[in-house]
């Protein structure tokens, strides 16, 4: 691994040294530029350091069951849209626009969360776009898959866009149960999007749930045996926000797969465990400390298992 001075850090990745030291490493590694640039997009948005901006679809779900994904309107997708990247910044900035019908503007407006907030598609028609839709919904119909994305503003610029890049593959799935289930089975708290400073870091991250007492992480897990493994990263993500956020609570809720049932962790806080993680990470980053190998059933599945060298 090529050693350089890195800056931009992010919570999950930090929590996760606890399944395996040399995967959060080489995650603060690849996706540094992915944690600058999202600091960068709170800042724009009127947020700045230990005071985030309210994120009003953090809990709409992001993928779903086919059954579901087959019984939306066109227009019920387009006000699901969240976009983090914007065409025309000076026009969203224009908060006042308010376009009534889409189908009275020559450009299709897409609402922006839910709010005043939009982005213009530049050069695609609505009819354009609805057929499009139509395309792929008369498709989904016919193929085998058990969960699909709702597709994103960058989609409908690429209307030959084919229908695999909405179906959820495989080596994804336990991604998009957990995104999943976290929609229709975890609490639905206020939550912001987040940055914070530590020791000349930058660390970045959105809890599940912001409360006056705890921060809240919702996870999935398959069975007691992925529990088991699963628990400390969770606590340790919990933890690190309620750290930086200063409350004096987490909780945690693990849903099993296995039965339906969920199982909560409810404690104070442990701050001396968040400032081992953040000690920890900085010294595996600046190669201080040597990565611990880990159990080898976690390398089966890893995307980083062909130039891992531990």
């Amino acid at each position: 691994m090529k050693r350089h001075k890195i800056k931009y850090l992010g919570i999950a990745e930090i929590a996760g040294q606890l399944w395996c030291h040399q995967k959060a490493k080489f995650y603060c590694f690849r996706d540094e530029q992915n944690y600058k640039a999202k600091i960068e997009e709170i800042k724009w948005w009127g947020g700045g350091l230990n005071r985030g901006i309210e994120d009003d679809v953090k809990h709409r779900p992001r993928v779903f069951k086919k059954s579901e994904w087959l019984k939306f309107t066109f227009s019920q997708f387009l006000r699901s849209f969240k976009c983090s990247l914007v065409s025309n910044t000076d026009f969203i900035k224009n908060k006042n626009y308010k376009p009534d019908v889409f189908q009275h503007i020559d450009d299709l407006v897409l609402f922006y969360a839910g709010t005043s907030k939009i982005v213009i598609v530049k050069g695609k028609s609505y009819q354009e776009l609805r057929a499009k839709f139509n395309k792929w919904k008369e498709n989904v119909r016919n193929i085998e898959c058990e969960y699909l994305r709702i597709p994103s503003p960058s989609d409908w610029f690429a209307l030959d866009l084919p229908l695999e890049g909405l179906i959820v593959q495989e080596d994804n799935k336990a991604f998009a149960d957990g995104v999943y289930f976290e929609s229709v089975k975890g609490k639905k708290y206020p939550t912001q999007e987040c940055f914070f400073k530590w020791h000349g870091y930058f660390i970045v991250g959105i809890p599940d749930g912001i409360t006056k007492k705890f921060c809240y992480e919702f996870k999935t897990v398959r069975d007691n045996f992925a529990y088991a493994f699963s628990k400390r990263s969770a606590i340790a993500q919990a933890t690190l926000y309620s750290y930086f956020l200063k409350k004096p609570y987490i909780k945690v809720q693990f849903y099993f797969k296995d039965t339906g049932k969920i199982k909560t962790i409810y404690k104070k806080i442990d701050k001396s465990f968040a400032t081992t993680l953040l000690e920890t990470m900085d010294s595996l980053i600046k190669d201080k400390t040597k990565p611990i190998p880990p159990k080898r059933f976690k390398c089966r599945n890893c995307e980083f298992k062909a130039k891992c060298k531990i």
